[in-house]
């Protein structure tokens, strides 16, 4: 019997399994159908409030080093060391984390949730029985931090815990990674630590300079950002700790 299972190693799921882990839950499994946290992400890394990021990263022990290269800047952050460091976060805080495992469907059962999976190591030989689901995952096209296939349907249970999010007016987002350029007119972008600039428009984005990495994702009106999957996370952390407020607590 597992206590918690967190599909999705993204942003959204690593920093709900922290919040958890500090809340005194100890059973958490995290499942991630990438081969390695981050790798690849293609979602923003964009930043609101940089300072409140920083403050939520340093209360989960996490800094931005060498040995973390997060990259932190005013407005923008390498994003998928950002998961990397949340993941050994996570790691070091007692979650398990699963890769190259994806969830194909969820049972209800009288003494807990049946959590059925398929993929490599031993959760592809027999369903999981586990207290509470939590699914942690993004709305892209083609996901890349997503674990769950939109052809996946979960029942409805309280037991089962998602972040709602409306699917209507879902934009495709095009991002860019590049050295230098002009930002004057350029709405969504943020700047590194080390000086290359993050930006966002709904247009494929041409630049006279070189680009460094192309990326895109769905979004609404405005693109996903870091704080966004931040607080995303602490509120499926929340709803869990509502549901199971003590269990798993040494």
């Amino acid at each position: 019997m597992t206590g918690v299972v967190i599909a999705g190693a993204g942003v959204r799921g690593l920093s709900c399994g922290l919040h958890l882990a500090r809340a005194g839950h100890r059973d958490i499994r995290i499942i991630d159908i990438r081969a390695e946290p981050g790798v690849p992400t293609s979602r923003p890394g964009l930043m609101i409030d940089h300072v409140c990021i920083i403050d939520t990263l340093e209360s989960f022990g996490i800094a931005d080093s060498q040995s973390t290269p997060m990259m932190i800047g005013t407005g923008a952050l390498r994003r998928e060391w950002l998961v990397k460091s949340l993941a050994i976060a996570a790691s070091r805080a007692g979650c398990i984390i699963s890769s190259r495992t994806r969830l194909i469907g969820a049972q209800p059962m009288d003494e807990g949730i049946e959590v059925r999976t398929v993929g490599a190591g031993p959760l592809s030989r027999a369903p999981m029985l586990s207290d509470l689901l939590i699914v942690a995952i993004g709305v892209d096209e083609e996901p890349t931090e997503a674990i769950e296939p939109a052809s996946v349907s979960l029942p409805d249970d309280v037991r089962i815990i998602r972040e709602h999010r409306p699917s209507a007016d879902l934009r495709r987002w095009h991002g860019t990674i590049i050295s230098h350029g002009d930002q004057i007119g350029r709405r969504h972008i943020g700047v590194r630590a080390d000086g290359t600039i993050e930006a966002w428009s709904t247009e494929l984005m041409q630049q006279d300079c070189a680009v460094l990495e192309r990326m895109r994702c769905l979004g609404g009106a405005e693109p996903p950002t870091v704080d966004d999957s931040l607080s995303a996370g602490h509120g499926l952390a929340d709803a869990v700790l509502t549901v199971l407020p003590t269990a798993a607590t040494p």
